[in-house]
């Protein structure tokens, strides 16, 4: 137990486990935890579904479908990889 304030939450893929195991974690903000669940309900669940999977296989890269800008512009998400989380980035670094 460290203490230290962590103010993030690993995401769960809505509609279930992936097929592969994710090279990146998402982690949304507590205060947006609320956002996240509701998303696809907002959008569809195939569409947040695509959009967890790029993220967390292929960060930084074109998305092979379009990624609608209410997903490019969130600041509630944060990007890690499998080492501790030593190289977190946020959403709009992403996809900037």
């Amino acid at each position: 137990m460290t203490g230290a304030y962590q103010p993030y939450r690993p995401a769960r893929r809505p509609g279930g486990k992936p097929q592969a195991k994710p090279r990146y974690r998402v982690l949304v903000h507590r205060k947006f935890a609320e956002l996240w669940q509701a998303l696809p309900q907002r959008v569809g669940v195939t569409s947040v579904q695509q959009f967890y999977d790029h993220v967390t296989h292929t960060p930084g890269q074109p998305a092979a479908i379009r990624v609608p800008r209410s997903f490019r512009t969130v600041n509630l998400i944060s990007f890690t990889s499998g080492n501790g989380g030593n190289d977190a980035r946020t959403a709009e670094e992403v996809f900037a």
